[in-house]
């Protein structure tokens, strides 16, 4: 958590879930974080039906002060208002004056707070605040039993399809990898340094995977740098191949692809010079689809759950 918003949660007393501030302020609940480059004030709010008036006068608030404020960009729903600002120091105060502006503008045109369950709309007798998807809100302590029983069964259906999704993934890896030999032989055929592609050869496995439904899951990270290795093992031995084929067709003799691959194999096994070309040259493409592999991680921050209590 930066240090401007613990600075600001100590000024405020409020509380801390993950690197998301959040309190009441003038009876409404506000969550505030600081990450992606960007400083994000969310207000929980009610609106009951019809929301379209409320929706728009809560819209020309922010219009017409989002200069003043320095606001990037607003959006305003049934269960809160979402503003953002740039993640700065300067970006922050403005952040911090808005939040004193916008709940009393809110308490003027009576738009319901944290006494009003998020979702039932029902007056609150007994508080519980949840958190859903980083954001959050004031519930009924029954209705966020519900909430939460409803979200962890879909978390359940989600594991008990990961089996699926997992040999989904596979498949498309497999089949990727089979793929990525292609331009592999297509540049070696044209005499062109080709070990770098050993890096599109990652890219390609990696995006199989996502493509054919694959889940993130323990055995995702073994079965893409298996099959990517695999594909590139094979796919110098197929330029290796044709290679030959390549040589014979200059020297003037017609073989098949099937009879240079054998020949190659052959040469590779018994010419100890060869082998270790092989080798060394297998090696480099290795590491470049390595690196593609490392490329292509998006370093992403642990995700936490959908929907829980927060106290």
């Amino acid at each position: 958590m930066k240090r401007r918003l613990k600075v600001f949660k100590k000024e405020m007393s409020f509380n801390s879930c993950d690197d998301t501030i959040f309190g009441l302020l003038d009876g409404y609940l506000i969550s505030i974080s600081d990450s992606d480059g960007l400083c994000s004030l969310f207000v929980d709010i009610a609106l009951k039906e019809p929301i379209e008036l409320d929706r728009e006068r809560i819209r020309n608030i922010l219009e017409e002060n989002a200069r003043q404020y320095s606001i990037l960009r607003a959006e305003v729903t049934a269960t809160g208002v979402m503003v953002y600002f740039e993640s700065s120091r300067s970006g922050f105060e403005r952040l911090k004056e808005f939040c004193f502006f916008f709940a009393g503008q809110l308490k003027t045109l009576n738009i319901p707070g944290a006494e009003t369950c998020s979702n039932c709309h029902k007056p609150i007798t007994d508080i519980s605040i949840i958190s859903q998807n980083g954001m959050m809100h004031t519930c009924d302590k029954e209705c966020a039993e519900i909430i939460c029983k409803t979200e962890q069964k879909k978390a359940k259906r989600g594991r008990d399809k990961e089996p699926v999704r997992f040999f989904a993934g596979t498949t498309g890896s497999f089949l990727a990898a089979i793929l990525a030999v292609v331009p592999f032989v297509a540049v070696a055929y044209l005499d062109i340094f080709y070990l770098w592609l050993g890096v599109i050869t990652a890219f390609l496995v990696k995006a199989g995977y996502s493509i054919f439904g694959g889940r993130p899951s323990a055995g995702k990270g073994i079965v893409i740098t298996l099959f990517t290795v695999l594909s590139v093992v094979v796919s110098m031995f197929l330029s290796y191949s044709v290679g030959v084929y390549n040589g014979f067709l200059n020297d003037g003799y017609v073989v098949d692809l099937i009879e240079s691959a054998k020949l190659t194999f052959d040469i590779i096994i018994s010419n100890n010079d060869v082998l270790m070309s092989f080798l060394t040259e297998t090696g480099a493409a290795v590491l470049y689809s390595l690196l593609g592999l490392l490329l292509s991680i998006k370093f992403k921050k642990k995700k936490r759950k959908t929907v829980f209590v927060v106290s």
